[in-house]
């Protein structure tokens, strides 16, 4: 299965933070949006 950004930043710095920088009433449809691509096992 293909990394995501995010697992490819903690592998570089598995200290560093991240955060959601965007506008939460968008938020609802980026999780669902990204929980639709994600491959099944």
């Amino acid at each position: 299965m293909k990394e995501s950004p995010v697992e490819r930043l903690i592998k570089t710095n598995s200290d560093m933070e991240t955060g959601w920088d965007s506008s939460p009433l968008i938020f609802d449809q980026w999780i669902q949006k990204l929980a639709n691509a994600w491959p099944l096992p």
